[in-house]
């Protein structure tokens, strides 16, 4: 095998084992060192990740994030921002996608933005990908997986009147179209993770679900200062006099 000279029998292995799946991998696809990890040890597989960058059969995006090439008529086309952004997503503390992109995504918004914005890094920061622009923000990351969507749903409506091309009664439908499709066991985790969150999240999370589950609601109720409202402006819930929302 080729850099058989400059490689243990063990090193070698790992070698095979790496290139053997980024070849199972689609053209266009990006992955991290991590992706190999339960092969052998990282100094062999950065080892590799190297050589195969400078034959040509990977791309180096960044330190630490590679993609398979990917060709048009044109030339290499550079990776996909969803690609880039799952990945980053997986890397270090769970991070997700936040702000205007995911407002996008979920249709609250139908402009796109020219920066994606992730939450949960350690510390603010951001990233420059070619013509993709990501922004990085500091917060609390989920505790798992399954909380990604809910925490999503708490940072729209932490941001919302910042969303952009829909008025608040708009966004404020959407948001109740997409708490009513969830689970009740859903609706009380989320109730549960929004409790640490700002009063005006809970007050129109509680408003929200007051029309969908009261009876879940009672311990947002219960967690807001009764001398403080909300200056939001018409936002179309039938009980936002009851959360005090003006």
């Amino acid at each position: 095998m080729k850099y058989t000279s400059y490689m243990n029998k063990s090193d070698t292995s790992v070698s095979k084992l790496v290139r053997d799946k980024i070849n199972k991998f689609s053209e266009g696809a990006v992955f991290t060192l991590d992706d190999f990890q339960n092969i052998g040890s990282r100094g062999a597989i950065a080892i590799t990740l190297s050589r195969l960058v400078s034959d040509g059969s990977i791309i180096r995006i960044r330190r630490g994030l590679y993609m398979v090439p990917k060709e048009s008529r044109f030339g290499s086309l550079p990776p996909a921002s969803s690609s880039v952004i799952n990945v980053l997503s997986r890397q270090g503390k769970k991070s997700y996608e936040s702000g205007v992109s995911a407002a996008n995504k979920l249709g609250l918004t139908t402009q796109v933005p020219n920066t994606i914005e992730l939450t949960g890094g350690a510390a603010d920061s951001s990233i420059e990908i070619g013509s993709i622009k990501i922004k990085i923000k500091a917060g609390k990351s989920p505790a798992k997986k399954s909380d990604i969507p809910l925490m999503v749903l708490l940072d729209l409506i932490r941001g919302i009147k910042k969303i952009p091309g829909s008025t608040l009664v708009e966004v404020i439908s959407v948001l109740k179209f997409k708490v009513d499709q969830l689970a009740k066991i859903k609706k009380v985790r989320l109730v549960t993770l929004a409790l640490k969150d700002k009063p005006m999240v809970k007050a129109v999370l509680g408003a929200i679900l007051d029309e969908l589950n009261p009876e879940v609601t009672s311990t947002l109720y219960e967690s807001l200062n009764s001398l403080t409202s909300y200056q939001l402006g018409n936002t179309g819930l039938k009980f936002s006099k009851k959360w005090r929302i003006k």
